[in-house]
């Protein structure tokens, strides 16, 4: 596998000790999770700008752990090392999770955390990478993309390695009677404007999975950013990139339930990336949460808690015309903030709740975000219809509209978008009537800005933009019944994009993939 190239250095002894306490965790219980072998192998860089020698044969050993699957989508990690392009050893730590798309073909996507003396001094790294996987008797065959962005990585390559599961996972009603009490997954979702894995002043959600009553993996991967190239008169610049990124990987350990109350802590290592203009930061962060959960009805909680961290963060200087921003190294210790947290467990459904699950299903849904105002109108709120012909099966076609218009002075600006959403959902009932879902879908999107103005010499302009995007939505959610027929929604989405932007100016063009707010929803059925 090709070392990545990027351009930054900080510090992060927690990751070591993440890697360490994760390959310990996997090992606990292979009976009731898919384990695999990763075993490395060839790479092809597509580009060297640098003109060095590189190696592209990249030998080693890691380990593939399936932590949980719904429907055609599974949530995994890998640890491991390989010898890279340059004959170091890199050590490697990523979460993410792939998609069934046709046949035996899955596509992927990786957050990962290495470290190699190839690069940064030795110090860690935290970069996203998409896959393509072929399935095959007992192994999966996976080539990653290792993409170009200018102030990221300069050499886009390709990277081959084979996961053989020597352990394969039990099938059938004796794997679920197999479990340990208490064994199963759940979302969270965090439903105030609470940092989502220090995700830049946005809620979102992670994925929970317990071995058992008591012991289990809070986990959470967030990306955002885009590879964009930017056309004028008479030239173009790029391809310019920027992104954030983040990780989160926490043991978590339940108390004995309390009546409805239950306490539980939480730790482990939680890294974010920022990259563009030519500029990183990065934040790593060993953080310790404290939390108590109030138990609703079955399969439903809610939850409050606080951590303490102790981070180290990194930020790179920069020059533009005559501004220079301050390049810093911070190491700190404290409180994380209160958290409020939507808790959905999976389980199996009670007789009842299966029973209305049954009936083919339609109705109107009411999606709000939290960036939801009353003025301007539809900001931050979405319309849709969904049809649910099986209780795991349905369809959904969201509209979110915006009208936004504003006055500052002499200054008058307008903005109008209209999103549209196609989804199809593949959902798992729960106990009580709970279910959890994700879905997969065209989304396109539309904008058009107008900015009045008046300049220096007292004349009146119009600066016109227009913007439109087209790709793929990715979402999960969790329901929750409220009476016959209504129920609650929760959920957090994804969207990868092939995007336009054009002034008067110039036109930007690229793809981008980015990580939407969490949002809640009210659904009827009938």
């Amino acid at each position: 596998m090709s070392q990545l190239h990027l351009l930054m250095t900080h510090r992060a002894a927690g990751t070591i000790a993440a890697l360490t306490a994760l390959i310990a965790l996997a090992a606990v219980d292979s009976a009731h999770a898919e384990v695999g072998v990763n075993v490395f192998g060839i790479s092809r860089h597509l580009k060297n700008p640098l003109d060095e020698e590189l190696r592209e044969f990249n030998p080693g050993l890691g380990l593939n752990w399936t932590f949980s699957q719904a429907g055609r989508g599974s949530l995994e990690g890998n640890v491991g090392i390989y010898q890279d392009s340059y004959g170091h050893a890199n050590y490697h730590l990523s979460l993410g999770g792939r998609v069934r798309v046709a046949g035996p073909f899955d596509l992927g996507l990786q957050l990962i955390n290495a470290s190699s003396a190839s690069f940064n001094d030795g110090e860690p790294v935290l970069t996203p990478y998409p896959f393509l996987a072929a399935r095959l008797p007992g192994a999966t065959l996976n080539v990653a993309y290792i993409p170009e962005i200018r102030s990221i990585n300069a050499m886009p390559s390709l990277a081959t390695y084979v996961t053989v599961f020597p352990w394969p996972r039990p099938e059938g009603d004796d794997a679920r009677q197999a479990a340990p009490a208490g064994a199963g997954s759940a979302l969270e979702f965090e439903i105030t404007r609470l940092a989502d894995i220090e995700g830049y002043d946005s809620a979102g959600f992670l994925w929970r999975h317990m071995f058992d009553e008591s012991n289990g993996l809070r986990l959470g991967v967030r990306i955002d950013g885009r590879i964009s190239t930017t056309d004028y008169d008479d030239w173009s610049t790029g391809p310019d990139g920027e992104y954030t990124a983040s990780m989160l990987a926490q043991y978590l350990n339940r108390r004995a339930a309390r009546g409805r109350w239950r306490p539980y802590w939480a730790t482990g290592l939680e890294t974010r990336f920022s990259a563009g203009d030519g500029r990183e930061a990065v934040r790593e962060a060993w953080r310790t949460d404290l939390g108590v959960e109030y138990r609703l009805v079955e399969g439903v909680a809610l939850a409050v808690e606080y951590g303490l961290e102790l981070a180290y963060a990194w930020r790179e200087g920069y020059a533009y015309e005559n501004f220079a921003g301050p390049a810093g190294r911070s190491l700190t210790f404290a409180g994380t903030g209160a958290r409020l947290v939507l808790l959905a467990s999976r389980g199996e459904a009670d007789a009842a709740g299966t029973a209305e699950a049954s009936q083919p299903l339609s109705g109107p849904v009411v999606l709000l975000g939290p960036n939801l105002e009353t003025y301007p109108l539809f900001v931050g709120a979405a319309v849709a219809w969904h049809w649910r012909p099986s209780p795991t099966r349905g369809w959904r076609v969201a509209l979110q509209p915006e009208i936004n218009a504003s006055h500052a002075d002499q200054r008058r600006d307008q903005r109008y978008t209209f999103e549209v959403r196609g989804e199809r959902l593949f959902r798992r009932p729960g106990a009580s009537g709970t279910a959890a879902y994700w879905g997969l879908g065209p989304v396109a999107r539309f904008n058009y800005t107008e900015y009045h103005y008046v300049d220096e010499e007292e004349q009146t302009g119009v600066d016109i933009n227009r913007s439109g995007a087209f790709g793929l939505t990715a979402l999960v959610g969790a329901e929750f019944p409220v009476t016959k027929g209504l129920y609650v929604l929760a959920e957090y989405s994804t969207d990868l994009t092939w995007f336009t932007f054009n002034n008067s100016n110039y036109v930007i063009h690229g793809w981008g993939i980015a990580a939407n707010h969490a949002r809640l929803g009210l659904a009827s059925a009938f």
